[in-house]
């Protein structure tokens, strides 16, 4: 397990940036979806790649996801941050665990509504790894 690792991750419909989010007035109303389930610590710790654990990098990436009938997401990576580190691939197998509800916040159809989902690594100031 990784002490005290930092993950985490941030959905929204129309945030971009590696920052946590501020959503203007009108992006407080924008719907979004319900999560039935989320990314543990121990799907973080599984996906954090080695290499960069070991040499203590944090990194960034944002995903352009698509919901399916079933709540599972299909995405891409739209950036990384740093590039090649294996942040990328770590970001879609934790957006692979994810399962957003039926419906939507403003109570719509989840169903191929599109979500930018931002993931952060960080290994924390004291991360080991095994």
């Amino acid at each position: 397990m990784i002490a005290r690792s930092t993950v985490r991750l941030l959905a929204a419909a129309c945030c971009l940036g590696w920052a946590a989010c501020a959503a203007s007035p009108a992006q407080a109303e924008e719907a979004t979806p319900v999560w039935d389930r989320a990314p543990t610590q121990a799907d973080y710790d599984l996906a954090y790649p080695r290499a960069a654990l070991v040499s203590r990098t944090s990194g960034g990436v944002s995903l352009a996801c698509r919901i399916d009938a079933e709540g599972a997401l299909s995405c891409s990576v739209v950036s990384e941050e740093p590039a090649d580190a294996g942040f990328g691939d770590a970001a879609l197998t934790l957006a692979g665990v994810m399962r957003a509800a039926p419906e939507m916040s403003d109570g719509r159809s989840s169903e191929n509504e599109e979500v930018e989902l931002q993931i952060l690594f960080d290994p924390g100031p004291e991360a080991e790894a095994e």
